[in-house]
């Protein structure tokens, strides 16, 4: 059983429409969420947790909080690629052995978790489980892949021009590494790098800092909310490219094909 050297509980807050989803669906053991009812009223709580294969046999409260911290940084990144309206999960506090324990903050460590200690079939077991939530199957694609952490920890931020710039170079230079071609809009590229390099349209959002404005500026204009489409349309294209998501084409329709 993935879980029999794993007592550690993470206590979840966030859209309760979200957790209850969550809790009733296939989730693997990378990522489990569940809620726990109330034996003396029979009925669910929205006591909504979390347990990971990636705790177990761990016993040092730093490492099992930053554990913690990733997967929960992981699964919003891939909620907010898919809807940047989504209200992110959060930890409210971790358990061990139904106690509470030592809080510990964020210390916002970069690194994939890597492979679980499973055997090759039963990771695979664990992919084919989360199939139908693609949320889940890019948290745990994250845990190897190099491409697929960097993005979603790149979502996981909050949607800026600046930080949408960060993604749009990182999408570019991982295409151009594994020679893909995302047929990108240069019209909507050039609209976006005007607004996100001009302090005089994003204001203190932009990526430069104040200048005299010494000339009208002609180049189109994108808002933030077109800006954040371009953007996740753009990681969309890479991803059904380098991986054959095609559950995901519908997601690129809006602005990121010539």
């Amino acid at each position: 059983m993935a879980f029999s050297n794993n007592d550690w509980e993470f206590l979840l807050i966030g859209s309760p429409n979200d957790l209850c989803s969550l809790s009733n669906s296939r989730s693997g053991h990378y990522f489990h969420i569940y809620n726990l009812p109330d034996d003396l009223l029979d009925c669910d709580v929205d006591d909504y947790r979390m347990k990971s294969i990636y705790c177990n046999n761990e016993t040092d409260l730093e490492i099992v909080w930053q554990i913690g911290y990733e997967l929960i940084s992981l699964f919003n990144g891939a909620a907010r690629l898919r809807d940047v309206n989504f209200r992110k999960l959060e930890i409210d506090r971790l358990w061990n052995k139904e106690q509470d324990v030592e809080y510990r903050p964020n210390q916002n460590l970069i690194g994939m978790l890597g492979k679980p200690d499973l055997p090759r079939h039963q990771i695979a077991e664990q992919m084919c489980r989360t199939n139908n939530d693609d949320r889940l199957v890019f948290l745990n694609l994250a845990t190897e892949h190099e491409d697929v952490y960097l993005l979603l920890k790149l979502f996981d931020l909050e949607p800026s021009w600046i930080n949408n710039y960060k993604i749009m170079e990182t999408v570019e230079s991982l295409a151009i590494r594994e020679e893909l071609d995302l047929q990108i809009c240069k019209s909507t590229r050039k609209s976006f790098t005007n607004v996100a390099n001009n302090f005089s349209i994003s204001g203190f959002d932009s990526r430069h800092g104040f200048k005299e404005v010494v000339k009208i500026n002609k180049t189109a204009v994108l808002t933030l909310n077109e800006a954040n489409i371009f953007i996740r349309d753009i990681a969309t294209s890479y991803f059904i490219k380098k991986y054959n998501m095609l559950s995901w084409q519908g997601a690129n329709e809006t602005g990121a094909s010539a």
